[in-house]
């Protein structure tokens, strides 16, 4: 499936408009369009079909250190699985649960009383941001240990300001199957800018693109699997 680039997105909503030579909407104003819809696109995904952004990351440890950054493109802190496998040993690395999360910490800080890692998501300050901690502290020393598996975010358009034209034209719209959606989008906030007698037929345009775009995502079925699975964490913690 295609992945269309920055460039050829904003090409096609010109030559669609016919305004390939009009310049009341700068560049900048366009790529903020473009990440409206890609936000909104974003959104309607993440509430049918979360795993549409899966991804994973190895963390790269390092002995005796406890507190690492997560990864910069997670979406809202959602991880779904922490794995550790050292080869021999392979297990789930499970979040600190309430009641009493903090005593057990501290009791494993304290003691030291357990071979298997758990974690904790801080958010200290607003300039170190969110950080996962482990207990007890990191024994191993690579990148090949721990893997987060998580929800990221959908790749947004750099501003120009912010980069270069290059840049920003070459990076890559990566909602491949809703790239109508991001076009339509687009071209409804340029003619609401224009003012014209087009919009509407935009604006109508665009809310059939997004009923289109939802009613294909409801269908969605992950490996042909259309069984919920149950969430048995609980009892398993408190068993």
């Amino acid at each position: 499936m295609k992945v269309y680039t920055y460039e050829e997105i904003r090409d096609k909503v010109l030559k669609d408009l016919d305004m390939q030579d009009e310049s009341f909407v700068d560049q900048d104003e366009m790529v903020g369009y473009c990440n409206d819809a890609i936000d909104e696109a974003e959104e309607e995904i993440l509430k049918l079909s979360e795993d549409y952004f899966l991804t994973y990351s190895a963390l790269n440890l390092i002995a005796a250190k406890s507190e690492y950054s997560l990864p910069a493109d997670m979406y809202a802190n959602k991880i779904r699985e922490i794995v550790f496998s050292d080869g021999s040993l392979i297990y789930e690395v499970k979040k600190f649960r309430r009641p009493k999360q903090f005593t057990e910490l501290t009791n494993i800080e304290v003691f030291g009383n357990t071979d298997y890692y758990k974690y904790l998501l801080l958010n200290q300050s607003a300039t170190k941001g969110y950080k996962i901690k482990f207990y007890p502290n990191i024994r191993e020393t690579g990148s090949e240990f721990i893997k987060i598996w998580y929800i990221r975010n959908a790749q947004r358009v750099p501003l120009i300001a912010d980069g270069s034209l290059t840049e920003t034209e070459e990076t890559k719209v990566d909602i491949p199957e809703f790239h109508g959606f991001i076009v339509d989008y687009m071209k409804e906030r340029v003619l609401f800018k224009e003012g014209g007698p087009r919009y509407e037929a935009a604006l109508l345009k665009l809310e059939k693109r997004r009923t289109s775009m939802v009613s294909t995502l409801t269908e969605r079925v992950d490996d042909d699997d259309n069984e919920i699975p149950q969430d048995v964490s609980h009892y398993e913690e408190h068993s």
